[in-house]
């Protein structure tokens, strides 16, 4: 493990100021952002050859377990009433949580050009 996996994993267990966690992200996204940039041409492509030979999802039976060992209770005193939790949009201060779990999915909707007789799948 190395030393910047270190102090993440170290970052995550500890209580740290905003100010303190932004700016290692900030750091973190200089880094990576200095590494991309100095990428020979090509990798992109190799990387996803390369890619193609993994599983989509890996320790997927962690993950679900993981995932459903909350009580169904917690979801409903934690989320709104959509049950939305992969992302909500709060446009302004005073937004409810429902009103930015509605918010978020007009947004998707919007992104992904979605009207009203179109029969979708959703995962």
């Amino acid at each position: 493990m190395s030393l910047v996996e270190r102090l993440i994993a170290w970052g995550e267990r500890t209580e740290l100021p905003d100010a303190l966690t932004r700016a290692a992200i900030a750091g973190l996204v200089w880094r990576t952002d200095r590494a991309l940039r100095n990428v020979s041409p090509g990798a992109d492509a190799a990387f996803a050859a390369g890619m193609d030979r993994f599983p989509v999802a890996i320790h997927v039976d962690a993950a679900n377990a993981q995932h459903y060992e909350l009580p169904p209770e917690f979801f409903g005193e934690s989320l709104g009433p959509n049950r939305k939790y992969s992302s909500c949009y709060f446009d302004s201060p005073e937004a409810s949580l429902a009103e930015a779990e509605d918010r978020a999915l007009a947004l998707t909707m919007e992104h992904a050009d979605l009207r009203d007789g179109q029969r979708i799948l959703e995962l």
